[in-house]
C-alpha cells in the first residue's frame, strides 16, 4: 500500500510538470497516477471482505496494478524526455531507446 501511495504521489506532482506544462491529451502520467491509486484502494478495501475468494482475486489485481504503474511510469518518463530533446533528434531517439532498455 505505501508503494502504490507513492507511486501515485510522484506521477501526479510529475504529470504537472512535464515539459511544455499540462496537456489534456497526454494521459501516459496519468495511466500511472490511476493504476496506483486503484491499487491502494483495493489494498485498503480488501481486508473487510468477508469472502476468502474475493480477498485473494483482490490481491491480485492490486499486484497486477502495482506492476502497471511503474511501467506506466517509465513510459510517461521517457516521453517526457523525447518531449525535452525533441530539438535534438538523435539525442531524443537515443534517449528514448536507451530509457526503453530499462
Amino acid at each position: 500500500m505505501l508503494m502504490a501511495t507513492l507511486i501515485a504521489t510522484v506521477t501526479f506532482a510529475a504529470a504537472f510538470t512535464i515539459p511544455g506544462g499540462f496537456k489534456a491529451e497526454d494521459i501516459k502520467a496519468w495511466w500511472s497516477t490511476t493504476s496506483s491509486m486503484m491499487a491502494a484502494v483495493v489494498l485498503l478495501i480488501m481486508p473487510f471482505r468477508a469472502n476468502k475468494e474475493i480477498r485473494e482475486s483482490s490481491l491480485g489485481v492490486s499486484v497486477f496494478l502495482l506492476w502497471l504503474a511503474p511501467v506506466t511510469m517509465g513510459i510517461a518518463f521517457v516521453t517526457g524526455l523525447y518531449a525535452l530533446f525533441s530539438e535534438l533528434l538523435p539525442l531524443a531517439i537515443v534517449v528514448c531507446c536507451i530509457g526503453s532498455i530499462f
